[in-house]
């Protein structure tokens, strides 16, 4: 439309309606068109060739001694080459020998201003604020949004000095990753956390564009919130007071209590210690059960020995020795009605024992009683407590040895089954850990079974080896 069209009412008046319809249709086809654009890959391409031109047209500038302080989509001009163009150095000053100026105006288009230009007071400016209005107008170039939309001016003005731009990645998806981290260093609030120069901008554009690796990084959680702390100085103090102020509070009922804490914590300590003689007496009690084992069980397999076979009436001393260590274990060890774990485990390893002595004897059905009565108890362990790998590997044990008594008995078939219970539970102990007791017993099985299906050599000297890394 022409200049005198826009000053004349009647020549507002007299256009034909059908051609503001045409306009505004096309204008919105122009708009989607834009908006599919932005999702091409090759679109932000182009946006990074034109932010490397325009970033190192401002680097001359700013070596130069020149900041523009009004870099916008305005003063960017794109020609048919797509050269882009620096104009309008209205506002530009000329900085002094230190390289910085002083303002305290409100300079440059609201929506483009740097945050140190937003604030508006005795700050020091520099060719860096040029570097944030770029890293703007690139950012509404790529999301089709401005990064503050404020409702007036001093809200605007705030946003800028005080609020984090959301994410372009939030606004379009499709913005590349490394784009977005470029755009976001450039418009950082703080100076030093921005490139230093605006040709540090255009070698990373130039990066995103030669599929290099960027040198600028996302910050961190604690960089973000020592940045929020910093430009919400106010709240932060309030939080503090208010921190103070309930550890204060703290303090005073923690004073309080410390009395009552006294007085508990000696009884705990009373508990402690009572806990600790407990402890010491169980153990004692337990080692005295080890001793005593481990005697019987040794007196009896030395008196087994050929040597002493010499000696006269010594099967009358084996059998009466064996006799007496069976009713000492038997009522001293033995408690298969108690619910206690420790008295269960006592009295299936005391079984086991028992299996001996009788196997000793040669009473081969009471071994095989007595190794029942060990399974039965170990199963209600392993029961009781299904984490703990010992309780099955002992009841596979448990079958490793009724099945040698079996055997001992002459019933192959009988015996053959429990050396299949024997190394099923070994391998389901197995399957679960490395166990050195498991892969220990199930190697001496492969071994040396007296029934050949089950040997295995080869497997035998793998498992051996297995568990001596284990036990190590």
């Amino acid at each position: 439309m022409r200049e005198d069209q826009r000053q004349d009412p009647a020549a507002r008046g007299q256009q034909d309606p059908g051609a503001t319809e045409a306009g505004t249709s096309t204008k919105s086809q122009a708009t989607l068109l834009t908006r599919r654009s932005t999702k091409n890959p090759a679109f932000f391409r182009t946006v990074a060739r034109l932010g490397v031109q325009a970033a190192e047209a401002l680097d001359h500038a700013h070596q130069m001694g020149v900041v523009h302080r009004d870099i916008k989509p305005a003063n960017l001009l794109v020609d048919a080459r797509s050269h882009v163009w620096i104009t309008d150095f209205g506002l530009a000053i000329y900085q002094s020998d230190g390289g910085l100026t002083l303002t305290g105006d409100l300079l440059g288009t609201l929506r483009y201003m740097s945050p140190e230009q937003a604030l508006a007071r005795r700050f020091m400016i520099d060719h860096r604020t040029d570097i944030y209005s770029l890293g703007v107008t690139l950012y509404e170039l790529v999301t089709l949004e401005p990064p503050y939309n404020g409702k007036d001016r001093q809200e605007l003005l705030r946003q800028i000095a005080f609020e984090e731009p959301k994410p372009p990645r939030a606004l379009n998806p499709s913005v590349p990753v490394e784009l977005e981290t470029v755009l976001l260093k450039a418009m950082n609030k703080d100076l030093d956390s921005r490139y230093s120069t605006a040709q540090e901008l255009a070698d990373d554009l130039r990066r995103f564009l030669e599929n290099k690796p960027i040198l600028a990084r996302r910050p961190t959680v604690m960089e973000r919130f020592t940045k929020w702390c910093r430009r919400h100085k106010a709240m932060v103090l309030m939080a503090i007071a208010f921190v103070m102020l309930a550890l204060g509070g703290l303090l005073a009922c923690t004073v309080m209590l410390m009395a009552k804490e006294k007085a508990t914590q000696k009884a705990l300590e009373q508990t402690k210690i009572q806990e600790a003689e407990a402890q010491r007496m169980r153990q004692i009690a337990q080692d005295n059960y080890e001793r005593a084992i481990s005697g019987v069980s040794q007196l009896l397999i030395r008196l087994e020995s050929k040597n002493w076979d010499q000696i006269e009436h010594i099967r009358d001393l084996r059998r009466a020795l064996s006799e007496q260590s069976i009713k000492f274990l038997t009522s001293n060890f033995v408690n298969e009605q108690s619910q206690d774990p420790g008295d269960q485990e006592g009295s299936a390893r005391t079984h086991l024992v028992l299996a001996t002595i009788y196997r000793l004897r040669g009473e081969l059905p009471k071994v095989r009683e007595a190794y029942f009565k060990a399974i039965r108890l170990y199963e209600k362990l392993a029961e009781r407590f299904p984490e703990n790998p010992d309780f099955a590997c002992r009841i596979a044990t448990c079958h490793n040895f009724l099945a040698l008594a079996t055997h001992d008995l002459g019933d192959s078939k009988q015996a053959a089954a429990e050396f299949s219970r024997a190394v099923e539970g070994y391998r389901k102990v197995l399957s679960c850990c490395d166990h050195g007791l498991a892969l220990n017993d199930l190697a001496w099985l492969r071994a040396t079974c007296p029934l050949p299906e089950f040997r295995d050599p080869q497997e035998a000297v793998t498992l051996a080896e297995k568990a001596v890394k284990v036990i190590k």
